[in-house]
């Protein structure tokens, strides 16, 4: 019976250090992953607090045009290469330096489009460098997940915030669109050289990468993923910008981006242990779907009891009740169908997540443009909430159906 007791003991002492280890793992790839979002968070409240709503709501523009080209010249890169390293670990130097030379393609036209941005000569040469820089600091985030570095990045993009709230804050008198453009460039070339230089060893270890024209289609699956859900979670902000006032447009991207943070808690609980969650059966990614989703309605109306103190002390907005329960609807359905969405991918049914966000795209920008005339920012939350819970009908509809579908063709 002791010896019961004392193995006992054993045990649990090794369950609770993997749990606590899990944790520790949780936690740290959260920190890092929100920081960035946290960075745009706090230089959009220096700037509305320091200067004015609608300076920020005229750089929401800039932010926009950038997210989008800086996310086409990723081109799914990040998670093909997870695939690539779990499959060639001793070739993952020669596989990121493949995928980087091959994506300089989009680079080059990245900077022909910006000879076309409406600004001036000096905007122009610092968004391209801001694009550069971000293609460079983006490339290594694959390098950061695959080997658990969240900490080193973590303090460097630290470093990267402190420098640009500090100018911000030095330059308050000189604060203009075109000074944000090169803080922003010069961040991400903060962070770019950083990275390369923690990661030196792993990028020049093996053979050296040549440009591979079929990277390209071999990672267009996980790019059209990324691209659709970026067009559906910004479509709002899209309509916003081009219909209302750059007053409203800076408060509306601030509170988005906010419900948007809720929401990547989800993919951040996740995230870590997606190789456990691939290998598990139907009926186990289903009650992981139902545990996610009740933890999503204990900790979004706290979150919301947050957010309101945030916006309405820190930025000084006048927040109405019906936006805060917009926005815990918008935020609440993507943690029952995120497991739904791994499931497909396990099953091979990539098309079908991305015909679901095809269609919540639609419905999105639809509603945005029937709602936002006569309800304006409201309107384009509530039309964003919409479509959110109409993606997750369809996953609980037709998720069993093609994944069940596909086992079936399975040799």
């Amino acid at each position: 019976m002791r010896q019961s007791f004392v193995d006992g003991l054993i045990t649990g002492v090794i369950v609770n250090n993997k749990l606590l280890k899990r944790f520790q793992i949780i936690l740290a790839n959260s920190a890092h992953t929100l920081l960035l979002p946290a960075f745009n968070l706090l230089i959009s409240l220096l700037v509305i607090r320091l200067a004015s709503r609608t300076l920020w709501g005229e750089f929401v523009a800039v932010l926009i045009f950038m997210n989008l080209a800086i996310h086409i010249m990723h081109w799914g890169s990040k998670e093909y290469l997870l695939r690539e390293f779990s499959r060639s670990p001793k070739r993952q130097g020669t596989d990121w330096q493949r995928v980087l030379l091959s994506r300089f393609l989009l680079a080059g036209l990245f900077l022909l489009c910006v000879l076309f941005w409406p600004g001036s000569t000096f905007q122009k040469g610092w968004l391209a460098l801001w694009g550069i820089g971000a293609l460079l600091y983006k490339s290594c985030d694959v390098l950061v997940l695959y080997h658990r570095r969240f900490l080193t990045a973590l303090l460097l993009e630290i470093i990267a915030i402190g420098m640009v709230a500090g100018i911000i804050w030095l330059q308050l008198s000189s604060l203009d669109v075109d000074l944000l453009i090169m803080l922003f460039a010069l961040s991400a070339w903060l962070k770019a050289v950083g990275l390369l230089w923690m990661f030196r060893r792993e990028i020049n270890r093996g053979e050296n990468g040549r440009f591979d024209s079929t990277f390209f289609l071999k990672a267009l699956p996980f790019f059209l993923l990324g691209f659709s859900g970026m067009l559906q979670s910004q479509t709002d902000l899209y309509c916003v910008v081009w219909f209302l006032t750059r007053e409203d447009a800076g408060f509306y991207q601030v509170f988005i981006n906010m419900m948007i943070y809720l929401q990547v808690i989800a993919s951040l609980i996740l995230q870590p242990f997606l190789k456990n969650i691939y290998r598990l059966a139907e009926q186990s990614i289903r009650k992981i779907s139902t545990k996610l989703f009740l933890l999503g309605i204990s900790m979004i109306p706290p979150a919301l009891a947050a957010v309101w103190v945030l916006l309405t002390y820190f930025y000084q907005f006048s927040l109405g009740e019906e936006l805060l329960v917009l926005g815990g609807l918008f935020a609440l359905p993507i943690y029952a169908y995120l497991p739904i969405v791994y499931q497909l991918y396990k099953a091979g049914q990539e098309g079908q997540v991305l015909w679901v966000t095809v269609g919540g795209i639609v419905i999105n920008f639809i509603l945005n443009l029937l709602l936002i005339p006569q309800w304006e920012v409201v309107g384009a939350l509530a039309a964003s909430a919409s479509a959110q819970w109409g993606m997750l009908l369809a996953y609980i509809i037709f998720g069993k159906k093609w994944t069940s579908a596909d086992e079936t063709n399975l040799p």
